[in-house]
């Protein structure tokens, strides 16, 4: 995901970018969310939170 966003930090269509983020989110928890795995889809979601933000701040006013 950071890959991804680092691809895409210039592109004009935020909406688009978060979109697709969104997805692979959904993807992953679908994919990796059995029962007693909790803790680590918790992780990945506050791993994920902390790099969105980081991707919108770098941005700074551009979208």
């Amino acid at each position: 995901m950071r890959r991804f966003l680092r691809e895409n930090l210039n592109t004009k269509d935020t909406l688009g970018v978060l979109k697709t983020v969104i997805r692979v989110i959904k993807g992953w928890i679908n994919y990796h969310g059995v029962s007693d795995n909790n803790r680590r889809v918790g992780q990945f979601l506050e791993r994920s939170k902390r790099i969105i933000l980081q991707w919108l701040n770098r941005r700074g006013g551009k979208g």
